[in-house]
């Protein structure tokens, strides 16, 4: 029995692709540009948790309106 494949995910962010310099550098870095002084360590410890908090809102995301999560994941990083 052949079984045909309708499609294939990959996780490319962290798995599959590297961000160069680290997401944590940017994220200060921008954070710096408008007035919040916060390194990338704590950057990083923060966006980890961040991350596995909107894990589920993550899944959801379709591509298209996507700027309502980005606020909350943004805020919740500087917080």
């Amino acid at each position: 029995m052949t079984e045909e494949i309708d499609v294939i995910l990959l996780d490319a962010g962290g798995t599959l692709i590297d961000f160069r310099p680290p997401r944590a550098e940017l994220f200060s870095k921008v954070l710096l540009e408008n007035g919040l002084r916060i390194d990338a360590s704590t950057t990083n410890k923060a966006m980890l948790k961040a991350d596995g908090h909107f894990d589920k809102e993550f899944a959801l995301l379709d591509g298209k309106d996507e700027a309502w999560l980005w606020e909350k994941y943004d805020a919740f990083v500087a917080d």
